[in-house]
């Protein structure tokens, strides 16, 4: 067998490579991370790689349903908080209850705008500028807010003429 030198001076039987420690990193003595010598790559190095492999695979499809959260599920949020927001002042019915109750549906959709949607655009696509972010906090937010808002205002329009 051929033998090996760890950090020590010491010569084990064991694999062919011989393990020089960095010591600016893992100071005296052998460890896990130890780089082997002819090979270039530590054994860590290629766990973390295959990590990191594995982390894109599923930020690829994260990304995917992120289309599908991005395109639907928050411009029906903002819909339906635009709707219940104003029909909240619509309706003069003033408690504590549910004023606080929309207030956090208001707070909600805000953090939702920027964080969901104008941050997730901004780290998709770094090299957009600033106004084609605002466009898609446009599309995705306060367009199906004002939407929800124009379609309660309208169903209360439309109830005031029936009666």
């Amino acid at each position: 067998m051929q033998s090996w030198t760890d950090a020590g001076g010491s010569e084990n039987a064991g694999p062919s490579a011989e393990v020089v420690p960095d010591a600016r990193y893992y100071g005296a003595g052998p460890r896990c991370c130890d780089i082997i010598s002819g090979a270039g790559v530590s054994t860590p190095f290629l766990a973390m790689k295959a990590l990191e492999t594995k982390a894109l695979e599923a930020t690829a499809a994260w990304r995917r349903m992120g289309n599908l959260f991005l395109g639907v599920v928050v411009p029906i949020f903002h819909f339906t908080g635009g709707f219940f927001i104003l029909e909240f002042f619509l309706s003069a019915d003033y408690t504590w209850g549910r004023s606080l109750r929309i207030l956090v549906l208001f707070l909600s959709n805000v953090i939702m705008g920027y964080e969901f949607v104008y941050r997730e655009l901004q780290v998709a696509h770094p090299h957009w500028p600033g106004a084609t972010l605002k466009k898609g906090v446009m599309r995705y937010s306060v367009i199906p807010f004002s939407a929800g808002m124009t379609a309660v205002l309208m169903l209360h329009i439309i109830r005031y003429w029936a009666s």
